[in-house]
């Protein structure tokens, strides 16, 4: 049964929206024939025209060639409305549909700020993807596709800068004065593209790819035993075939998938293998007798054989690397990742910083070590509390006596402490917890191969590199976008950091002197509002619009600049979100569809447009 209070009014107002549509539709029908009196089916009914319109874009919007509107047509037909020969429908429909898709994305963004998110491939011909970030005047984030181009050849940074100016300008008829920002990843053709745009464009920010710097950030681990073991498992285990299903019957769940453009999908490979590591030697033993693999399994059992300890250690090190892939993902998506951002990168900052001082820094790496064989001096690092509150160093100076007289026999070690000679009894299990790593030849190497991605994030944050990868301008607009959080402000909230904030984003330049006058307003409504989960992004990003809001009207200047500041994205991922769809809609027997058709079938499912 519905819980929906209000089903009649809802169903009623779906129901003239859908009227509408069918008005709006058949005046463009009606328009395309009065300026075109001789082409194919003028003389259609233009009820007739608006079912094939809407059996087309149906069609489009589910990624199914044109070409089965033949095989269908039998059903299709039998609403009492005739179709026509697929191929004359695609000649009709399609480019009316894209356009009128292409009108209503220019109206959704008359005198709107936005963001333009911009991808491409990277192979020798290419397709370049556009979407766009507004906030309605409800604080809902609103993302369109507004172009999806293909082109002959690899496209330069003049070349892409061209294309998006075009397309924004001519095409859709956007102001690029209402461009907050320009999101991109660290390709440099992007940066040479977003540097001319920034003429263009008075107010707009260059905002760099977060994921896609801890991205990079996660390829600069140095593992060189686990990647030649790698090698050869992702060419074998992830794969559909006899290994993944026997992998798979060990894990008792599906085997983790494989992106050949993500660290962190290789990450979820690691931690398979890491975590059931006891069961590798005998499942590769396995596969090798039956004949599976061949060659590939050969090479990891030989990586097993003679480099098992070096590739133990390189597992329990990777393992230690979860706080990187988690901040990767969750800062990918379409939601308030900004403010996010830079608490998510400063807690790896201060990680790195730390790295190698403690064994809770690498704790999979300690556990590891800490079960080799305890001999004498063995040493040992232990906290005592109050009276101490104290570290104490020690070192094992007697192991179990396990012969001789039965009264002179001990199962526990002997501990003595060097700063005072005191000795105490552990048995095995304490001891190993408070073995101390820390001087370990083994510990260090595994420092240094964690030590070398965070050397990068901190050289991509201080702008210890080449110009198209500095983050420090995004990462500055990241920090004072969080006044925006009502959370945030509640204890931050101070004249000069409005300034901060004012400064940093060209959009709000001039808006200073109004947020200081309702400064005191904001602070007091963000007092009183309810707590975020910043731990969940979704739950975070309703909770801070739904703030927005309930007070914004409160607070008009505020709301203003929140709408602005939302805008904008700390990632590219909704740009690349494209090509997934394009892969997943258009398969090989749609290779030769035609530019307006894969535009307009993309544009109708990302804006989620209501068809059929």
């Amino acid at each position: 049964r519905s819980t929906d209070p209000h089903p009649p009014v809802r169903r009623l107002a779906k129901w003239l929206a859908s009227q509408a549509q069918d008005v709006s539709i058949s005046d463009l029908i009606t328009a395309h024939f009065k300026e075109n009196p001789d082409v194919q089916m003028a003389t259609v009914p233009n009820d007739t025209h608006l079912f094939r319109w809407r059996v087309m874009e149906s069609m489009m919007f589910a990624g199914i060639p044109s070409g089965k509107i033949n095989m269908l047509r039998p059903v299709l037909e039998r609403e009492g409305h005739p179709l026509t020969d697929s191929s004359h429908m695609s000649q009709l429909y399609i480019p009316l549909i894209e356009k009128r898709e292409i009108e209503h994305i220019a109206k959704e963004h008359f005198e709107q700020h936005f963001t333009l998110i911009f991808d491409g491939t990277t192979r020798l011909g290419e397709a370049v993807n556009m979407v766009t970030r507004t906030i309605t005047d409800n604080f809902d984030i609103r993302m369109r596709l507004v172009a999806f181009k293909t082109t002959l050849v690899h496209m330069n940074g003049d070349g892409l800068f061209r294309l998006i100016a075009t397309t924004l300008q001519r095409i859709l008829g956007i102001d690029l004065d209402y461009c907050v920002s320009y999101a991109r990843d660290s390709c440099s053709t992007n940066y040479d593209a977003v540097n001319r745009l920034l003429s263009l464009s008075v107010n707009a920010l260059n905002m760099l790819c977060f994921p896609h710097t801890l991205h990079n950030t996660g390829k600069h681990l140095k593992l060189p035993v686990l990647e030649e073991f790698s090698a050869a498992w992702l060419q074998l285990v992830p794969k559909p075939g006899a290994a993944r299903l026997r992998w798979a019957a060990i894990l008792g769940h599906s085997v983790s998938s494989y992106s050949t453009v993500r660290w962190w999908s290789r990450w979820d490979i690691y931690q398979e293998i890491a975590l059931n590591f006891g069961a590798v030697p005998q499942f590769l033993a396995d596969l090798d007798r039956d004949s599976i693999g061949d060659a590939t399994t050969k090479k990891m059992l030989a990586v097993i054989n003679n480099k098992r300890k070096e590739l133990e250690l390189e597992l329990a090190a990777v393992l230690s690397c979860e706080r990187l892939y988690n901040a990767t993902y969750r800062l990918e998506g379409d939601r308030l990742e900004l403010l996010l951002v830079y608490r998510t990168i400063e807690e790896l900052r201060e990680f790195g910083r730390t790295l190698g001082q403690d064994s809770s820094n690498l704790p999979s790496v300690a556990a590891l070590l800490r079960n080799e064989t305890i001999d004498l001096n063995t040493e040992t690092r232990e906290w005592f509390p109050a009276p101490h509150n104290k570290w104490f160093q020690g070192k094992v100076t007697r192991l179990p006596i396990t012969t001789g007289a039965a009264a002179r026999r001990k199962a526990t070690f002997q501990v003595t402490y060097s700063e005072d000679g005191t000795s105490i009894e552990q048995d095995e299990q304490e001891l190993r917890n408070n073995i101390c790593v820390l001087k370990m030849s083994e510990w260090q190497s595994a420092v240094d191969m964690v030590k070398g991605a965070y050397d990068y994030l901190e050289q991509r944050i201080t702008d210890d590199c080449n110009v198209p990868y500095h983050c420090s301008g995004p990462y500055e607009v990241c920090r004072v976008s969080q006044l925006l959080d009502p959370s945030f402000a509640a204890v931050h909230l101070i004249p000069s950091f409005v300034d901060e904030l004012c400064a940093a984003i060209p959009a709000i330049s001039g808006c200073s002197a109004a947020l200081k006058m309702e400064l005191d307003a904001y602070k007091l409504a963000a007092r009183n509002a309810p707590a975020l989960d910043h731990n969940d992004v979704e739950l975070y990003t309703k909770g801070v619009l739904a703030f927005w809001r309930k007070e914004g009207t409160k607070i008009p200047a505020w709301r203003k600049v929140a709408k602005i500041v939302f805008t904008i994205t700390p990632n590219s991922a909704s740009s690349e979100r494209v090509f997934s769809l394009l892969e997943a809609m258009f398969g090989k027997d749609q290779d030769l569809s035609l530019s307006d058709r894969i535009q307009g079938s993309l544009m109708l499912r990302y804006n989620k447009r209501s068809v059929g």
